[in-house]
C-alpha cells in the first residue's frame, strides 16, 4: 500500500450564525440597509406624528342696543366683506327722539338768537346814547368857553370903566361872579368828556367780544339755525351714534356661518346675531404628550397634511406654545376619567396655504440630523 496522503483542499470552519446571516448577501447589501434604517429613523421615526386640526376663528356681529330685527341681509354661506351691512334693527324710537330733540334744540337756539339781537340793540342804544351825550357835552363845554372869554374881557375892560364912573359897581362884580360861576364847569368838561369816552369804548368792547364769542346768533327768517350748530350738540351726537349701532355690520372679510335670529325677532345688548367666520392666513392647534414635550420649541418646522390631500405636504413653524403642562382628557382610552397631559402647540403655516377651517390635519416632525436636539425650555428665575 502507498503511504501517500491525499492532496484534498481544506475549508475554515465558519460560525453557524455568520454562514446563515451570508447566505449569499454581500457586505455592501447590510451597509445599504443600515443606511436606509438610519434615513428612516430621521424621517420622523423618533417623533411620533400627532394629530390636529385648523384653527377657526369666529367673529360675533352682536347688537349693543335692544331692538326688533326688521331686515337680515345675508343668507348661511355667504361672503362678505368688512363694512357691509349684516341687518338693521327697528330705529322708529331713537328716530322720534331724534326729532323731538331737533324741535327743541330748534327752539332754544330761536330763543338764543332773540335774546341776541335784543343783547345787540341795546348795546346800539347804549352806544348812541354815549355819542349823543359826548357831543352835546362838547357843545355845552364850547358855549361855556365862548362865554368865558366874553366875560373875560369884558371884567378886564370894565375894571377901566368903573374908575372913570362909567358902570356901577353892582353891574362890575355881576359880572365877575357870572365869570367865577363858568370855571368850576369848565374844569369839569375834561373829567366829564373822559369818563363817557372810556364808557362808549367799554361798550364797544364787549359788543365786539360778544360778537366773537358767537352769542350774538341770528337767526334767519324762518327762525331757524344753521344744522351744524345742531348737530354738534352732545345730546344730538349721542342719538345719531345710538341710531347707527342699529346697523348691524361685519367687522372682517368671511363667511357667514350662523343666523340665530330671524325677522320680527327682538334680540337684547350683545346678543350675537351672526356668526362669521374670518378669512385669515389658517394655524394649526394640536396637543403634544407630556413625553414629548422637551422635543419641542418655538420656532421648530414640521410637516403638515392634509385627510383631503394625504401626498402634499405643507411646512409650518411652532409660533406658540402653552407655557405649562396642561391636561386633556382622552375619550378614546379605555381607562376610564384616563387624564393625559401635556402642552398646546399653535403652528403657522410658512406661506398662505389652502387649509379649510376646522379641518383635521396630520403633523410630522421634519428629517434632523443625528446631532440635532431641541433645547429643553429653562423656567426664568
Amino acid at each position: 500500500m502507498s503511504k501517500l496522503t491525499p492532496n484534498i483542499p481544506q475549508y475554515k470552519k465558519h460560525h453557524p450564525l455568520f454562514r446563515r446571516l451570508m447566505g449569499g448577501w454581500s457586505l455592501l447589501v447590510w451597509l445599504a440597509m443600515i443606511g436606509v434604517t438610519y434615513l428612516c429613523y430621521i424621517h420622523g421615526g423618533s417623533f411620533i406624528p400627532l394629530n390636529g386640526q385648523v384653527q377657526v376663528i369666529k367673529e360675533n356681529v352682536s347688537s349693543l342696543e335692544v331692538g326688533k330685527i326688521v331686515k337680515i341681509l345675508v343668507r348661511q354661506g355667504q361672503e362678505v366683506k368688512r363694512g357691509d351691512v349684516i341687518a338693521q334693527l327697528d330705529t322708529s324710537l331713537v328716530d322720534f327722539k331724534i326729532r323731538e330733540l331737533d324741535a327743541k334744540l330748534r327752539f332754544e337756539r330761536r330763543l338764543e338768537g332773540l335774546e341776541a339781537l335784543d343783547r345787540e340793540r341795546r348795546f346800539m342804544e347804549d352806544v348812541q346814547e354815549l355819542r349823543k351825550l359826548i357831543s352835546d357835552t362838547e357843545l355845552l363845554q364850547a358855549s361855556d368857553q365862548s362865554a368865558h372869554a366874553v366875560l373875560t374881557d369884558r371884567y378886564n375892560a370894565w375894571a377901566d370903566y368903573l374908575k372913570k364912573g362909567l358902570v356901577s359897581n353892582t353891574e362890575y362884580f355881576k359880572v365877575g361872579v357870572d365869570l367865577a360861576a363858568l370855571e368850576p364847569k369848565l374844569k369839569k368838561y375834561p373829567e366829564h368828556l373822559a369818563q363817557y369816552q372810556k364808557n362808549l369804548a367799554d361798550v364797544l368792547r364787549m359788543q365786539q367780544e360778544t360778537a366773537a364769542a358767537g352769542s350774538t346768533l341770528r337767526a334767519d327768517p324762518n327762525g331757524q339755525t344753521p344744522d351744524a350748530s345742531i348737530e354738534d350738540d352732545p345730546q344730538m351726537k349721542q342719538l345719531r351714534l345710538t341710531k347707527d349701532n342699529h346697523t348691524l355690520r361685519a367687522a372682517a372679510d368671511g363667511s357667514v356661518w350662523l343666523i340665530n335670529f330671524q325677522e320680527g325677532e327682538v334680540v337684547m345688548a350683545g346678543a350675537p346675531v351672526v356668526e362669521i367666520v374670518k378669512h385669515v392666513n389658517p394655524t394649526v392647534e394640536t396637543f403634544v404628550p407630556e413625553t414629548l414635550t422637551v422635543k419641542v420649541v418655538v420656532g421648530q418646522e414640521f410637516r403638515v397634511s392634509t385627510l383631503t390631500e394625504p401626498g402634499k405636504y405643507y411646512r409650518a413653524t411652532i409660533t406658540a406654545i402653552t407655557p405649562q403642562v396642561v391636561g386633556q382628557i382622552d375619550k378614546a382610552n379605555i381607562m376610564v376619567n384616563r387624564v393625559v397631559r401635556g402642552r398646546r402647540l399653535l403652528l403657522t403655516p410658512s406661506e398662505t396655504v389652502p387649509l379649510l377651517p376646522g379641518e383635521s390635519v396630520m403633523i410630522e416632525a421634519l428629517p434632523q440630523p443625528w446631532f440635532w436636539q431641541p433645547g429643553r425650555p429653562t423656567a426664568k428665575r
